[in-house]
């Protein structure tokens, strides 16, 4: 369960530091909530679950890029929807960030947010488990790789997500 360098489908995981030790939980930030996870589980158990920073794992497809699920989803300002779960080490926090550049910049939601948005936090959530899963996923305009920043005990990692189309 280490941080991956490289996936075969094309996203790529560093992690340099981050400047000021941000790990999760800004006040003002949308926030997962800790009781709307879905289950807790004690392992990992698919290949393609990306880990980062050993405090996050996202499912991103394997071979084939996220598929659209239609839309537009009510609170996502018409964007369409790509479902992957979000899966958090209990006892960790981290923040997740979609870049703010560009125009059709996408959103994300996770555990029953009201509201999708590019910045959302996990706070450190206790668990009976290993890992905590939440229900969620990816709002965007079109098909798009998405370089989706996960910030946790003072390290940054970017994954690069395949929403539609494989990132290349």
């Amino acid at each position: 369960m280490g941080t991956p360098s490289a996936a075969p489908t094309g996203f790529a995981v560093s992690a340099p530091p981050t400047a000021d030790g941000t790990s999760a939980a800004r006040p003002g930030l949308p926030s997962v909530e800790c009781s709307r996870s879905i289950f807790w589980r004690d392992g990992l158990d698919s290949p393609d679950d990306v880990v980062v920073l050993d405090t996050v794992a996202l499912w991103l497809g394997g071979a084939e890029p996220l598929q659209f699920d239609g839309g537009p989803y009510p609170g996502a300002d018409g964007r369409t929807y790509a479902k992957t779960g979000l899966v958090v080490k209990a006892g960790k926090g981290a923040e997740l960030s979609v870049p703010g550049d560009a125009p059709e910049r996408p959103a994300i939601g996770w555990g029953g947010m009201d509201q999708p948005a590019p910045v959302v936090t996990v706070p450190a959530c206790p668990a009976d488990k290993t890992w905590i899963v939440y229900a969620g996923g990816f709002y965007a305009d079109r098909p798009m790789c998405v370089p989706l920043t996960v910030r946790a005990d003072g390290r940054e990692a970017v994954v690069r997500v395949p929403i539609g189309t494989p990132c290349t």
